[in-house]
Parts: structure tokens; C-alpha cells; sequence
């Protein structure tokens, strides 16, 4: 209902929410200083692209499984040839409209805190509001492999820091990056 906002009912929710650039930009405050990423970047860990990974075997995955709750499962698999993590949900290829396949080359997971937000949505569900502060754990999804991590996020403004074991800032590779917000209660990756 926001001014700006519209469902588009060719398409089925909630992927059918859109926004008229048009009349929202207008009511966005100009910024002074450029946008900082989401995640937090160092100089000295880095993959210069999506090959320079060379994770050791017990790290090789091909397929992700996150479940969000008892009636909420999804799954990554990772494609070779496309160079891509392809995403499904209900066991069905999650595609655009026009039937092309969605995939990301990066794919963030974090484990995070949730707590009843008092709405439910339109079939009667609970909707789960999500603390993106503090710090949790985590994996991050690359070429076929997984590394885990600690995430840590101190203030709503602040970037997200990805740590690997050694407590050292891991950079994401440069791609299209998914980022899963999966309860620490309930579940599952």
C-alpha cells in the first residue's frame, strides 16, 4: 500500500511486489557520501575471480539444502557448465517469467536470530521478523565449494564481516551474489 508500490497479478507472491522508480526516487533522501557494500573488504584476502578457489576435498559441495521452516525448503546446486549456483525451491527450478533458470556465483548463508514480527501473511503464516545484528555463523558458496564462516554485523548501518576460521576478512569473489537469511531456530542448512 505504500505510495510507489504495486502487485503485478500475472505473477504470483510474493514476486509480484514491483515499485514505480518514478514516483518513489523522488521521496529518497540524496546522499552526500557513496554507498559502501554489504559486506565489509580487505586487500590481503581475496579470489581475483571465480577459478582462483582451491578448496580442499572436504569442501567440495554440489548441492545445498537450506530448510527455513517445517514448510520452507529450498536448494542450491552448483553447475559446472554454467558456472552457477542454480536455485530451486519445492524441488521445481526457480526461473524468471520468460523461463530462465535464476542462479548467483556466490551464495551467502548466515544463521540468524528471528522473533515473532506479530504479522502474518496473506494464507494465515506467522512472519518472522529478522535481527541482522550481532554475529552468528555462516558458509559462503563458491565454484563448487563451501567455506565456513563467522559473520559479524554490529549496527543496522554497518557492513557485514565475513571471517573464516582464522579469524581472518574474507572478500567474496566479483559475481552476482544471493545472500540466505536461514533461523538459527528452527533452521537448517
Amino acid at each position: 500500500g505504500s505510495a510507489g508500490s504495486y502487485r503485478d497479478s500475472n505473477r504470483t507472491a510474493p514476486h509480484n511486489l514491483f515499485v514505480h522508480l518514478d514516483t518513489l526516487a523522488p521521496k529518497v533522501k540524496k546522499r552526500t557520501t557513496p554507498a559502501v557494500g554489504l559486506f565489509a573488504r580487505t586487500d590481503n584476502y581475496t579470489w581475483s575471480d571465480i577459478g582462483a578457489l582451491e578448496p580442499v576435498a572436504e569442501d567440495l559441495v554440489s548441492r545445498v539444502t537450506l530448510r527455513y521452516s517445517s514448510v520452507e525448503t529450498l536448494t542450491w546446486t552448483w553447475s559446472k557448465n554454467d558456472k552457477l549456483w542454480l536455485r530451486a525451491e519445492s524441488g521445481q527450478p526457480f526461473v524468471t517469467p520468460e523461463g530462465t533458470r535464476i542462479g548467483a556465483e556466490n551464495i551467502v548463508i548466515l544463521m540468524v536470530k528471528t522473533s515473532a514480527s506479530g504479522y502474518t501473511d496473506s494464507a494465515g503464516n506467522r512472519v518472522p521478523r529478522t535481527t541482522l545484528t550481532g554475529s552468528g555463523t555462516g558458509y559462503i558458496l563458491v565454484a563448487g565449494a563451501r567455506m565456513a564462516v563467522t559473520w559479524s554485523k554490529s549496527k543496522l548501518s554497518s557492513q557485514i564481516m565475513l571471517k573464516d576460521g582464522g579469524g581472518n576478512l574474507v572478500n567474496l569473489p566479483v559475481g552476482r551474489t544471493w545472500v540466505e537469511l536461514i533461523p538459527k531456530t528452527g533452521g537448517k542448512v
